[in-house]
């Protein structure tokens, strides 16, 4: 039996995240957010959201999922930052 896409609730393949309609959706997101960090390493991510247009929760879901990660010293200096860590899967 397939499974259900936590994002929009089509049928997925029980080894993937998402349907293939929202990975593809997943990924060109997270390849606008990497692009952007690598001509503007340790923005924030308000700065990420403002210049990409991606909503901030999406940017926060990319960090709890292990995608993104905060640099340690700049957030405690002076908010959140964040890094490119790997690509979609």
């Amino acid at each position: 039996m397939r499974e259900a896409c936590p994002l929009c609730g089509r049928p997925k393949h029980p080894n993937q995240a998402y349907c293939p309609q929202c990975l593809d959706d997943e990924t060109q997101v997270y390849r606008t957010v990497k692009e952007y960090l690598l001509t503007h390493p340790h923005s924030n991510a308000m700065q990420i959201a403002n210049a990409t247009g991606v909503p901030i929760s999406r940017i926060l879901k990319f960090v709890r999922e292990g995608m993104l990660m905060m640099d340690g010293a700049k957030a405690r200096e002076s908010g959140s930052r964040y890094s490119q860590r790997s690509p979609l899967g």
